[in-house]
């Protein structure tokens, strides 16, 4: 039988998600789902206190204390597409985790990295994926070498930009925009990308929480 993706479709994914990562946290905490809706688009955002965090790009998120002080921001992303005058579907289209870190105080709170899912399988990029948040990375294009770098360190006193002050020529890598393939299958000669449904959703989202603590905890 062939599931009618209707709005009940996504706010039922929806709600079972959110189930799902409610597992991950003390029975105490309250955790919900907020929902938002354009013309194209259904999102569905776990919420819990009213903690906000900042994106590079200066967005404002909802984001839930995990332990200690980590925190992280989970959004589903639905599609939005007219099928009859009054019919529309709800196509899965992305799932998103932020993992931030900082004391409850620090409003500025640090993105330390992001695990995606789009739904589009025939991209370049790997599907799912991971996404590593550090500062900016810069590149001498001059031929210094590294006898050079280290003396504009001395200089600037700043091991991540020294260049800062310096008058050579310099490139920003954007670390973050590089895509670490989470589920490839190169050993059995396939490719990065896996195909974003419902079922496999529900069973990555259980693993990729589950994962995230374990390594958290044993960075922290």
């Amino acid at each position: 039988m062939k599931l009618n993706k209707d709005k009940s479709y996504a706010e039922r994914i929806s709600k079972e998600c959110c189930e799902i990562i409610k597992s991950n946290f003390e029975k105490s905490t309250s955790i919900f789902i907020i929902e938002d809706e354009t013309d194209n688009h259904y999102f569905a955002i776990v919420g819990g206190d009213e903690s906000l965090a900042q994106t590079d790009t200066g967005e404002q998120i909802k984001i839930v204390r995990f332990f200690e002080i980590f925190w992280i921001h989970f959004s589903l992303r639905f599609n939005i597409k007219l099928i009859s005058p009054k019919h529309y579907k709800y196509d899965l289209g992305c799932v998103n985790i932020k993992i931030f870190k900082d004391s409850e105080e620090e409003r500025n709170k640090k993105l330390l990295f992001r695990a995606e899912w789009n739904e589009n399988s025939n991209t370049i990029h790997a599907q799912p994926h991971w996404h590593i948040e550090p500062e900016k990375i810069y590149f001498i294009q001059e031929e210094n070498d590294f006898n050079s770098l280290l003396e504009l360190n001395s200089k600037t006193n700043d091991l991540f930009n020294p260049l800062q002050n310096s008058t050579s020529q310099k490139k920003i890598f954007k670390y973050s925009k590089f895509h670490y393939a989470m589920s490839s299958e190169w050993h059995k000669g396939n490719n990065h990308s896996q195909i974003l449904n419902d079922e496999n959703l529900k069973k990555w989202l259980k693993g990729c929480i589950e994962y995230i603590k374990k390594e958290l905890k044993y960075c922290y």
